[in-house]
């Protein structure tokens, strides 16, 4: 897995399709106490949003590369948060079955 933060926005591409992305956020959001205010799939793509107990908006942008890789970006808020992008992209890694 590949991982880098750019401009307040966090970016990795995982050994997943979509599907299974989608549920590894869906699930780390609710790890990390997030109330999920959106789910919306499309065959190879999907964007997912919620909201911290700060009242942060998390946005994930998910886009499939082939049958096996997704590209996942995450932005906390309009200038991002490393250290909160950080742990969602673990809690996503680990939700997918890896170390």
């Amino acid at each position: 897995m590949k991982a880098t933060y750019v401009a307040g926005r966090f970016n990795m591409i995982v050994n997943a399709n979509s599907s299974q992305a989608v549920r590894a956020v869906n699930q780390a959001f609710g790890q990390l106490g997030m109330f999920v205010v959106k789910t919306e799939q499309k065959t190879f793509s999907a964007e997912l949003a919620a909201r911290t107990s700060k009242d942060e908006k998390v946005r994930v942008t998910i886009a499939e590369i082939n049958s096996r890789q997704a590209e996942i970006g995450i932005r906390v808020d309009l200038a991002g948060d490393q250290v909160l992008s950080r742990k969602l992209y673990e809690r996503i890694e680990a939700n997918l079955g890896r170390p």
